[in-house]
């Protein structure tokens, strides 16, 4: 905890920080799946990452970035002939069997404090040191991670799962009754 000779502000985060911390929480996510095991294999599977960034900040309220699977390279697929596995839309094409497995989460963070969020993601916090000679020093301290269990809001995992699958089946039936689905294109 800081001295009295040390002050502590709660600056905002800065953007690597926030990346950090959004690393942590989709390692966590992985982790966590149970689909993410080394007992599944995937021999088809398509995958799409969003981010949605919601901001106090009137000229720029929202920010929103995305990355859809690709398909691997012949190059890629030379080196590591398992990423064929990997397609690069979604739904699958063709469309899903009954037996397809769906699966989609999303993980809602509230963060209030940068600092305290800095501390849970083991980010040094700036601390102003007065040293001995009157002068401000700034430096980071990491603090450990337990001194703020439970203080800030936890993260929200919503399954999307059920909502995904009726949407791929809408785009597999729209897919389906297209002109150039029967071949009239």
């Amino acid at each position: 905890m800081p001295t009295s000779k040390e002050l502590v502000s709660n600056r905002p985060l800065r953007g690597d920080e926030l990346a950090a911390i959004i690393q942590r929480d989709l390692s966590m996510l992985l982790s966590n799946d149970c689909m993410m095991t080394s007992h599944n294999a995937f021999g088809r599977v398509a995958y799409d990452l969003r981010l949605t960034l919601h901001m106090d900040n009137f000229s720029y309220p929202e920010h929103r970035a995305g990355l859809t699977s690709r398909g691997a390279s012949d190059q890629e697929l030379a080196e590591r002939p398992e990423l064929a596995a990997i397609e690069s839309t979604l739904p699958l094409s063709p469309p899903l069997s009954e037996d397809a497995f769906v699966s989609a989460v999303e993980r809602q963070r509230i963060i209030e404090s940068p600092n305290l969020a800095r501390i849970e993601a083991s980010l040094p916090v700036t601390i102003v040191r007065r040293g001995d000679s009157g002068q401000s020093i700034e430096e980071g301290v990491t603090y450990p991670p337990d001194i703020v269990d439970g203080a800030a809001p936890p993260p929200v995992d919503l399954d999307l799962t059920r909502m995904t699958k009726e949407d791929f089946a809408s785009a597999s039936a729209k897919s389906a009754a297209s002109p150039q689905a029967r071949g009239r294109g």
